[in-house]
C-alpha cells in the first residue's frame, strides 16, 4: 500500500476523547512532514466547525499547529474519518468517492453491533489502538484490511517527576478515578457521592486523574 500524499483528518471537535485523539494525530503527522489538513466536525452534523470554536478546546502546546491545520487548502489524495463507529462513514464514503477511504475507531465491548461491519468493509482500512479492538473487530464481522495504531501521546509541559497523593495511609481503601472534566464524565458528581458515602472517620481515599486547561 503506498503512502497517500495527503490527507483529510475528520474527527470530533476537542473535549471529547475523539477529538482530542484526532488533534494529536494531525499535529504528530503534520511534525512528521505530512500533508494533513484538519476538518472538525460535530457529531450530529457533517458540516466543517468554524476554526474559532473547533480550536477553543485544544490544549497549549498544539494550539497554534492546529489553526494552522484547520481547513487547511491541500490536495488530498486520501481522507481519515476519526469518529465514533456509528457516525458519518456513510456519508463520506459517497461525499469523497475519489478519495482512498480510511477510519480510525476505538470501541471499548467484545461485540460490535451489527450496522458497523458493511460500511466499515467499504473502508480500505480500519485503524484501532488495540489488540483487543483489532479481535473484536475481525469477530463482528470486519473483513477488509485492520491495522493496530496505538494512541498518540500527548504533549505535555516541563514537570519534575513527582506525584504526590496527599494523605493516603496504607490501610485506605483507594478509589481511583480518570477522564476528563465534563458533564458527560459527571467527575463532580463523583465527588459528592464520595463525600455523601463517607465521612473522615472512614479509612478510604479518592484520587482523581484530570486535567484543568478547559475549566
Amino acid at each position: 500500500m503506498s503512502q497517500p500524499s495527503g490527507l483529510q483528518l475528520i474527527g470530533l471537535i476537542p473535549g471529547c476523547g475523539y477529538g482530542d485523539s484526532a488533534c494529536e494525530y494531525a499535529a504528530g503527522l503534520d511534525s512528521l512532514g505530512h500533508s494533513v489538513s484538519w476538518m472538525p466536525v460535530r457529531d450530529d452534523s457533517a458540516d466543517l466547525v468554524p476554526k474559532a470554536t473547533a480550536t477553543r478546546d485544544v490544549q497549549a502546546p498544539i494550539n497554534q499547529q492546529m489553526s494552522r491545520l484547520w481547513n487547511r487548502n491541500i490536495e488530498p489524495e486520501a481522507f481519515l474519518l476519526d469518529v465514533p463507529p456509528h457516525r458519518w462513514h456513510w456519508h463520506w464514503l459517497e461525499a469523497a468517492p475519489k478519495l482512498r477511504p480510511y477510519c480510525y475507531l476505538t470501541w471499548e465491548v467484545d461485540q460490535l453491533p451489527r450496522e458497523w461491519p458493511e460500511p466499515l468493509n467499504h473502508y480500505e482500512t480500519v485503524f484501532v489502538p488495540s489488540a483487543f479492538n483489532k479481535n473484536v473487530f475481525e469477530a463482528g464481522g470486519v473483513s477488509t484490511k485492520i491495522e493496530l495504531v496505538p494512541h498518540a501521546a500527548r504533549q505535555t509541559g516541563a514537570g519534575d517527576g513527582s506525584l504526590e497523593l496527599g494523605a493516603v495511609n496504607d490501610d485506605d481503601f483507594v478509589f481511583y478515578t480518570i477522564g476528563a472534566w465534563t458533564s458527560r464524565k459527571a467527575m463532580e458528581q463523583t465527588i459528592r457521592a464520595y463525600l455523601d458515602a463517607f465521612s473522615g472517620n472512614d479509612h478510604v481515599a479518592l484520587i482523581i486523574k484530570t486535567d484543568d486547561y478547559n475549566q
